[in-house]
C-alpha cells in the first residue's frame, strides 16, 4: 500500500497522556505537603482545568472559599 521510505529519526520525543479514574483535575494541597499547591491530571480538559486551577489556586492563597475547590480535591 505504502512505498518502504527509509527515514532517520531528528528529534524524537514522547507526548505523556494519562487522566484520574474520574476525569477530573486534582487541584489543592496535600497534607504531607502543606505549603505547596498542586495542579495535576488534565488530561484531555487541560485548557478548562488550568483556568478552574488558577482560580481554586487564587481563592486559597488569598485564603478565600471557592465552591468549586471540593470537587478537585485530593480526597475526593
Amino acid at each position: 500500500m505504502f512505498p518502504k521510505i527509509d527515514l532517520e529519526v531528528a528529534y524524537p520525543w514522547a507526548g505523556t497522556f494519562a487522566e484520574t479514574k474520574d476525569g477530573l483535575a486534582y487541584i489543592g494541597s496535600l497534607p504531607d505537603f502543606p505549603r505547596y499547591l498542586f495542579a495535576l491530571g488534565f488530561g484531555g480538559n487541560g485548557i478548562t482545568y488550568a483556568a478552574v486551577a488558577a482560580e481554586i489556586i487564587r481563592d486559597q492563597l488569598l485564603q478565600r472559599p471557592n465552591p468549586a475547590a471540593r470537587l478537585f480535591r485530593f480526597d475526593r
